[in-house]
């Protein structure tokens, strides 16, 4: 009789003997008129990502019909090579907009649209994921050949900027990005 517990016991430790020397291909050479060794050389490149090149975006003094503005060139590397990304505002509740600041606060709210590459441009909803975006550049700062960089736009209606007061208004886009 076949005792199955100790058989499977010396079959795993004859495959972990097996994955052990694959693991470590290092090897001595021999005594003769030359010899060689080898030695393996191995690492591990974890998933990183990183955003950089971002640019204000300033649309000047509005005369008539809507305003809008973008920031190219936007460099997003990951060496995952696809990422999500989530953009918040600096309104209440994460809301696209500007602000005058003053303490009877009026806010202008904007419009996002981010270019991924030489895609299409996506509407962003402000604390919406949007996934399985490419992220092809191979160096972290976008300035390879085959290097693609994205475009973030904004856009305010000009009925939102015909019912604002006179005055300066400011506010920000966060970009999170996290590699997938």
């Amino acid at each position: 009789m076949v005792n199955v517990s100790s058989l499977s016991s010396k079959l795993a430790f004859v495959f972990l003997c097996g994955i052990s020397s694959a693991a470590f291909a290092a090897s001595d050479g021999s005594k003769g008129a030359d010899s060689a060794g080898t030695a393996e050389v191995s690492t591990n490149v974890p998933g990183k990502i990183q955003i950089s090149n971002l640019s204000d975006i300033d649309l000047g003094t509005w005369s008539t019909g809507n305003q809008s503005g973008s920031a190219s060139g936007i460099c997003v590397w990951s060496t995952l090579r696809q990422y999500s990304l989530t953009a918040t505002g600096s309104l209440a509740g994460n809301a696209f907009g500007v602000s005058n600041g003053e303490a009877t606060e009026t806010t202008i709210p904007f419009s996002v649209e981010w270019t991924n590459g030489s895609g299409a441009a996506i509407p962003i909803v402000a604390g919406q994921k949007v996934s399985n975006l490419s992220a092809v550049s191979k160096s972290a700062n976008c300035n390879g050949a085959n290097d693609e960089t994205s475009t973030l736009a904004v856009s305010i209606l000009e009925a939102d900027l015909e019912a604002a007061i006179a005055d300066n208004y400011t506010g920000t886009v966060t970009l999170f990005v996290v590699a997938e």
